[in-house]
Order: C-alpha cells, then structure tokens, then sequence
C-alpha cells in the first residue's frame, strides 16, 4: 500500500522544509539575504551526500548478500536505535526555530560562510540520513520500496511547508511532531521485532 513510505517520506521532508525555510526567513528578516546562497550550498551537498548514503547503504546490501539475514537483521536493529535517538532528540529541542537562528546568526556575526555551509548542511543531512535510514528499512522489511508512495509523502510535505510560510494554513507544529514522532516510533518499533527476527533466522 505505500502507507508507511508515504508518512516517513512525508514527516521527513516537511522537516528538511521546515529547516531550510526557518534560516532562510531568518536571513531575510535580517536583511541578510546574501548569505542565502551558503544556506543553498549547505543544502545541496546535504542532498547529494543523503542520495550517497541510501547508494552505500544498496551495495552493503548486496555485498552482504550470500549473509542476507544477517545484514539485514543488524541493518534493521541499528535503523531502529538510530532513528528513535533521532526523534528523541528532536523532543529534547524544546524551541527548534531558536536554535536554527542563533546558530545562524552566529555564522553570519562572524562573517563564516563556510561555517553557514556546514551548518546548514548538518541540519538538513541529520533529516536526509534519517529518511534514508527508515525507507531502506522499509524495504527491507517489506521485500520493496513503495517509491510512488514516497514521493508522494514528500510533495505533500512540500505543498504544506510552502503554504505554511505563505500563511495560507496555520498549523500547531508541536501537536504535528508529537503525533507524527509516535507513527515513527510504532514504525520503528516494526523495525526493531523484524530485524530480531532475520537475527534469529541467521543463527546470532
């Protein structure tokens, strides 16, 4: 069906949005819009570098294969504990927007563009490595990935974080994260009973 591709894909993206659009407005109202374009850089070596680790994550996976329960067990256990330090993380962050401006506002106090790269590429790349993490998760447990389904989520997540910023819709981000974290914590935990049971299957 497609269904948990399309929330992981769809609470995932609408954080990276979420991100981006936060430091962006933030250079705007400071009317530093300047540096908008290492905001950009930041991005897009975080993008190319999630599309690297979902690439490095396949070859393990086929370089694993003649041990495939194996790998696929350990793979699943450690999606699991990666992804919920993740979203307990996030909770622990208890005014997000704040700490993307300060840390913002820091680089650009100090005139470090390369430090506004890196920033920006830390905070989108922890979203995008996540993403990868849970929908190779997915298809590992499911035998494939609903790819229509993801990027389904993910337009969604698109057209919702544009209408946000736009204030056409309001939305009460805290009840959003809470309830979207629990469907990723049920997620994982799928993950987690799976991947005991490829371990078992592989006789560790």
């Amino acid at each position: 069906m497609g269904l948990a591709e399309s929330v992981v894909a769809f609470r995932e993206v609408f954080e990276i949005a979420l991100v981006i659009g936060i430091m962006l407005a933030y250079l705007h109202k400071t009317k530093n819009q300047e540096y908008s374009k290492f905001v950009y850089a930041g991005v897009a070596l975080a993008v190319a570098a999630s599309i690297a680790a979902g690439g490095i994550f396949e070859t393990l996976r086929e370089a694993f294969e003649s041990n495939e329960a194996l790998f696929e067990g350990v793979a699943l256990v450690l999606a699991c504990a990666f992804v919920t330090w993740l979203i307990l993380w996030m909770f622990a962050q208890r005014n997000f927007a704040k700490s993307l401006e300060k840390g913002v506002q820091a680089k650009i106090g100090h005139k470090e563009k390369i430090g506004l790269v890196a920033f920006a590429f830390i905070a989108v790349f922890r979203e995008g490595i996540e993403l990868v993490i849970f929908l190779g998760g997915i298809a590992i447990s499911t035998g494939a990935l609903n790819a229509a389904a993801a990027v389904l989520g993910g337009v969604a997540a698109l057209a919702l974080s544009f209408a946000i910023f736009r204030k056409m819709v309001r939305l009460d981000l805290g009840s959003f994260f809470l309830y979207t974290s629990a469907i990723l914590v049920l997620l994982a935990a799928g993950l987690l009973s799976q991947g005991v049971h490829e371990l078992q299957e592989a006789k560790v």
